[in-house]
């Protein structure tokens, strides 16, 4: 079989910008893009197809591109897309970065909550404490965070809202309510009931808070950016957000969690209804129940359905697959 990988080109910008002819360095975040790409190589070779590497800026991967590129190819993959965004035919097979950055997803029709595994509902029977919930421990997150120093948090207790980039596209495909309207929403539930609302701005790009800090400018409320997301996460009451990755960080640091968007890991979340949303977040706050069990086998049912690169043995399932 033929299989075509198309590699982003790392050290430039995945939006359409200026392609140096001299490399740059890449950064840390980006490395494990190299790793995964070296670790699906090598399962193919290992199933003895015949595979080439197709490395351009992530822009320039257009369907026409492909097109004249991959004719005889079987299978080709395609990064950082979905069908909504990227279609030519059904040979694609999209991949896309997780929030734990050493898993990726690999799908026919998307990631996260347009890939077909969505929702996952039909969770594992194995009862085993997986062995992502160490992660809360370790410190490791997607993104650079402050040094941990959970005593300096003198507003708990508190709900966490974790901000997201409001045009990002799993605010854009993956939700119909946008974050300044989940917050919004979130806001206004904590002024009725006296809840206190920690708000963290997304760390890549600060810019894109300013409409969502007028929304947050409009209540009392808690601000924060240079804080260890994990200790936000640990020291909170309850996390809202519309789909972000931290909600799954936070299903493994044990937390309820509370979703206004579709995502991933939304099958054991609390599910925001905007026209009752008051009552939703209420509900979801005096609860005193968390069903670890089930987040434990969903956790296993989300790292069975990725590719660890860090564990060979996850990528087998491309036999059946490809």
């Amino acid at each position: 079989m033929q299989v075509d990988i198309y590699m982003p080109r790392l050290d430039v910008m995945f939006k359409e910008g200026p392609v140096p002819e001299q490399r740059g360095p890449i950064a840390p975040i980006r490395v494990h893009w190299i790793k995964f790409i070296e670790q699906l190589y090598n399962a193919h070779d290992v199933l003895k197809d015949d595979v080439r590497v197709i490395e351009v800026p992530l822009w320039q991967i257009t369907t026409e591109f492909v097109k004249e590129h991959s004719k005889d190819a079987d299978v080709y993959y395609i990064p950082h897309k979905m069908e909504q965004t990227w279609w030519l035919d059904n040979r694609v097979r999209y991949y896309m970065q997780m929030v734990i950055p050493h898993i990726f997803s690999i799908d026919s029709k998307g990631w996260c909550a347009t890939a077909s595994s969505y929702p996952m509902e039909n969770l594992s029977k194995n009862t085993e404490r997986h062995h992502l919930f160490d992660r809360v421990d370790s410190g490791e997150t997607k993104f650079d965070q402050p040094s941990s120093n959970d005593t300096a948090l003198s507003f708990k207790p508190y709900v966490f809202f974790p901000c997201q980039i409001p045009h990002d596209e799993t605010i854009i495909y993956h939700s119909d309510v946008k974050v300044e309207e989940a917050l919004e929403m979130t806001l206004d539930w904590a002024s009725t009931t006296a809840k206190k609302v920690v708000i963290k701005g997304h760390p890549v790009n600060p810019g894109s808070m300013e409409s969502i800090k007028k929304v947050a400018n409009r209540y009392n409320c808690v601000w924060v950016d240079n804080f260890n997301i994990f200790d936000l996460i640990k020291n909170s009451e309850m996390v809202v957000t519309v789909n972000s990755g931290v909600g799954l960080e936070s299903i493994l640091a044990g937390k309820k969690v509370v979703t206004f968007g579709r995502a991933d890991y939304d099958t054991v979340t609390w599910k925001v209804n905007p026209k009752e949303y008051r009552d939703s977040l209420s509900n979801a706050y005096n609860t005193d129940w968390i069903n670890f069990e089930r987040y434990n086998k969903f956790i296993h049912t989300w790292y069975e359905t990725h590719y660890d690169y860090t564990n060979p043995e996850s990528f087998k399932k491309l036999k059946n697959f490809c």
